[in-house]
């Protein structure tokens, strides 16, 4: 999973103070484990978590499960909804009403 300068030093941050080894990630083998529909939202400009990590999540869920994935290309970190608020809504509960049929 690819970061940035900044994550990188956060996660030193979290080794060294809670001794948590944050530079290997087991959010892959999480994923894998997902056994219910996933959406996933990603801003395209995001600045501290890559946005190809969409790829990485996304290659790895269970093909048998029912997943989406988005891009909100204008968007920056967690800003999805702020930078456009319709379609986020709109994909949201599109979503849910995919899984509920």
């Amino acid at each position: 999973i690819y970061v940035n300068k900044y994550f990188s030093f956060l996660m030193c941050v979290c080794y060294l103070f809670l001794g948590v080894n944050c530079y290997k990630p087991k959010i892959i083998d999480g994923v894998k484990k997902i056994n219910v529909p996933f959406l996933v939202i990603h801003g395209g400009k995001d600045d501290v978590v890559d946005v190809n990590n969409v790829k990485i999540i996304t290659d790895n869920i269970n093909p048998n499960i029912y997943f989406q994935k988005e891009i909100f290309s204008n968007a920056n970190h967690c800003v999805s909804y702020v930078s456009e608020k319709e379609r986020y809504m709109q994909l949201l509960f599109s979503f849910i009403d995919k899984i509920h049929k």
